[in-house]
């Protein structure tokens, strides 16, 4: 029969084990966050760009992380000279890849807007809190820049 020492002891060994394995898991996981550290460098367009013509928008977003990433989740939206919404992409929005280490030029969704104007545009990686990644630094995953649509010949 197994005394109640016996039984005490084993369970002290097994909370003793229990705690310096999450200490592992805890330090695995401080460091977790150096893994991605996605940023948007620049967005552009056209020089110039005319009502009712569908335009291409260009990023360009790297990943300074160790790690790879696909599906990273970005919102992009256009608001007009008086601050309205004119364009948002869809909340599925997403870029395939982001290898670690590495900046590329991604493609955006293409937009066409039907008055001229001054208008802002701005573009947030990874802002999807439940799908998104940890990350080391947020701060650089918006890209805010202007860009004006000619009135016709």
């Amino acid at each position: 029969m197994v005394s109640y020492e016996k039984t005490a002891a084993v369970v002290a060994v097994l909370v003793v084990l229990a705690t310096v394995g999450a200490g592992f898991l805890t330090t695995g996981a401080a460091t977790a966050d150096n893994n991605y550290d996605f940023y948007v460098k620049s967005v552009t367009y056209p020089q110039t760009i005319y009502p009712n013509t569908l335009t291409a928008t260009r990023a360009v977003v790297g990943n300074r992380g160790t790690q790879s990433a696909a599906f990273v989740y970005y919102k992009y939206t256009i608001t007009d000279e008086r601050g309205a919404k004119v364009f948002e992409s869809g909340d599925d929005t997403y870029l395939h890849t982001m290898p670690a280490g590495s900046e590329s030029r991604k493609s955006l969704s293409s937009v066409m807007l039907s008055l001229p104007g001054t208008y802002k545009a701005r573009v947030e990686l990874n802002w999807d809190k439940i799908r998104g990644y940890e990350e080391a630094n947020k701060a650089d995953n918006v890209f805010e820049t202007t860009f004006v649509v000619q009135k016709t010949g």
